[in-house]
């Protein structure tokens, strides 16, 4: 993907896509004088963002989703379970 595709799938700027690749937040290729974003490495990048813990709270920039693999979430999952039967 260009670097305009790029931000225009994650819905930002390409300037914020640059500082991703400049921090090595996101990985890119070079084609010539051209950069290019794959699309797995982009979709790893979303995945990595998604909100993990309870430390990170919406207040602080996080989001709504949560990981259901963490051990809280699924301490829970398996209570209700328990108390269902």
């Amino acid at each position: 993907m260009t670097l305009t595709e790029a931000a225009d799938h994650l819905a930002i700027s390409v300037r914020t896509l640059r500082r991703l690749i400049e921090r090595a937040d996101l990985p890119c290729v070079q084609v010539g004088r051209s950069r290019r974003v794959d699309p797995r490495d982009l979709e790893a990048y979303v995945a990595r963002q998604k909100w993990r813990s309870d430390s990170t709270s919406p207040d602080r920039g996080g989001c709504a989703v949560r990981d259901p693999s963490s051990s809280r979430a699924l301490a829970l999952i398996q209570a209700i379970r328990d108390e269902r039967g």
